[in-house]
């Protein structure tokens, strides 16, 4: 079984062409795009999506539009409030344009945790805490030479991860296996060079990440159960292209 594949526009919220884009959407939806992926990097741009929805709706089209927001949580915020879904990217969308340093200290650590709970709020700081799996209470706990460590540490605090945590890192993880699978297609064994271990190191690690989120399927939602079922599939297509016996 093969993972569907999406029709999905691109054009952008730009104020100087709202119409354009109202036009792009519409030859796109009339070529099949299941989706209109709109990028809005601003606040100004955010706030043109209510108009191109209007424009869209009002000549009958109802295709779900798409956010795409790069940098700016409040322009995030203000799309969420007029189209279907936002895209982001969750290592830009607490940050600036320039990218500093992610190789933090311990005192770096908690300065960043403290930044996203100031903007955002306990619960989003509690779930990027959940799902930082180099921390443990004494801040980072190093790098790519405790890859099976971190990786072991972060399944066993599975069981004590809020709902919403692990809604967000299945997310993470089954858009990750995803384009896993699809990078090995084109580029075949040498996708493993990318990463801190090999091929059957990360098919262990999803396939125990696969299992913990059906041990706690009924923590997660209704709405969750496809993506759990997804995830595991993915996993094991990984391991069937890639010829793992493990």
């Amino acid at each position: 079984m093969s993972t569907p594949t999406r029709r999905v526009a691109a054009p952008q919220a730009d104020s100087t062409g709202l119409s354009r884009t109202v036009a792009q959407s519409i030859r796109m939806i009339e070529a099949g795009c299941e989706l209109v992926r709109i990028t809005a990097p601003s606040k100004k741009e955010a706030e043109n999506l209510a108009e191109i929805k209007k424009q869209l709706r009002a000549q009958g089209y109802s295709t779900p539009l798409v956010a795409d927001i790069h940098f700016t949580p409040n322009a995030a915020e203000i799309a969420a409030r007029i189209v279907e879904k936002v895209r982001v990217n969750p290592g830009n969308y607490a940050d600036k344009k320039k990218f500093d340093v992610r190789e933090y200290t311990d005192d770096q650590y908690h300065e960043e945790l403290e930044r996203i709970r100031e903007r955002f709020g306990p619960v989003v700081a509690d779930i990027v805490l959940a799902n930082s799996d180099f921390v443990d209470d004494g801040g980072p706990r190093g790098g790519a030479g405790r890859w099976f460590e971190s990786k072991r540490d972060y399944l066993e605090g599975f069981p004590s991860r809020s709902p919403a945590a692990l809604r967000v890192c299945l997310a993470d993880k089954l858009h990750n296996a995803r384009s896993i699978l699809l990078d090995y297609r084109t580029e075949g064994e040498h996708l493993w060079t990318r990463f801190s271990a090999g091929r059957d190191e990360q098919l262990w690690y999803y396939r125990a990440l696969a299992s913990g989120f059906e041990v706690r399927r009924g923590d997660l939602g209704e709405a969750a159960g496809p993506a759990v079922d997804e995830l595991r599939r993915v996993v094991e297509e990984i391991a069937l292209i890639s010829g793992s016996t493990t």
